[in-house]
């Protein structure tokens, strides 16, 4: 009876920042569908997706990721409400001189940009990439300052977050 129970109730659970399936339920089903694009998984099947680019189908079912370019600019938006709460780990991270930055570093790939990262077109990748080690190249001359160094990483991580934004939405 519990196993019958289980299948008539309309929940599913919640997934983590690495994509894992959590005990929490997820109460509301467009929020959880914007989740599972964050971890690269298939917004209707929960399937790990293979691609790159903004423009995929899932393997297993032939679902597309993102409906248009209105749902892009959604997700867009549903990321860009974890922006302020990693930037604030991001200073207290940064604050402590160069044993802070590499957990800082991984804490804001984690939880903003590997959600954007994997929907970006190539070409804006590697663009990305080259500006932003020459912005973390210039510094991390001044992330041992204090004061100053703690706006480092916030620093790296909002132009970062910048960049994959645009890239995955082009303003107008």
């Amino acid at each position: 009876a519990a196993a019958r129970r289980v299948h008539e109730e309309p929940w599913v659970h919640g997934v983590g920042v690495l994509g894992r399936v959590t005990t929490q339920i997820s109460a509301d089903p467009h929020a959880h569908r914007f989740d599972l694009i964050a971890v690269h998984r298939c917004p209707h099947c929960g399937h790990r997706l293979r691609g790159s680019g903004p423009s995929q189908d899932c393997d297993r079912c032939g679902g597309s990721v993102f409906a248009g370019d209105a749902d892009r600019a959604a997700y867009v938006g549903r990321m860009s409400q974890r922006l302020p709460s990693t930037l604030l780990v991001c200073l207290l991270l940064s604050s402590v001189p160069v044993v802070g930055l590499l957990p800082g570093y991984f804490y804001y790939r984690l939880t903003l940009l590997s959600g954007l990262s994997a929907y970006m077109p190539r070409t804006s990748r590697l663009g990305r990439r080259w500006l932003l080690r020459l912005l973390k190249f210039g510094l991390l001359f001044v992330q041992w300052v204090p004061g100053l160094g703690a706006l480092t990483l916030p620093l790296i991580c909002y132009v970062d977050f910048r960049i994959a934004r645009r890239a995955l939405v082009p303003t107008t």
